[in-house]
C-alpha cells in the first residue's frame, strides 16, 4: 500500500525518504517485502504520505489508497493534457 501511495503521489523513493526521514534502503526493503517496519517508521511513512494527500481506507478485507486529483495536480502528478 505504501508503494502504491508513493507512486500515485509521484514521489521517488529518495524524495519519500527525505519527506519521511526514513532511509531510502528501509523504504526499498519494505516495498520489496524484505522487512516489515514498526512503530516510528510506520508512523513516519504514513504521515509523510497523508501530508501529501494520500488517504488510506479499509472496508472488510479490502484496503486501498486514494489521492485527490487536486492534490496530485498541485504536486505535478497527472498534469497531462
Amino acid at each position: 500500500m505504501c508503494q502504491a501511495a508513493r507512486e500515485l503521489l509521484g514521489l521517488t523513493q529518495l524524495e519519500f525518504s527525505k519527506l519521511s526521514d526514513v532511509s531510502k534502503k528501509t523504504i526499498n526493503d519494505y516495498e520489496n517485502q524484505k522487512v516489515e517496519p514498526r512503530g516510528r517508521v510506520v508512523r513516519a511513512l504514513r504521515e509523510a504520505l497523508e501530508n501529501r494527500g494520500a488517504r488510506f481506507y479499509r472496508s472488510g478485507e479490502a484496503i486501498g489508497v486514494l489521492v485527490s486529483r487536486t492534490q496530485a495536480k498541485h504536486d505535478g502528478v497527472g498534469a497531462g493534457p
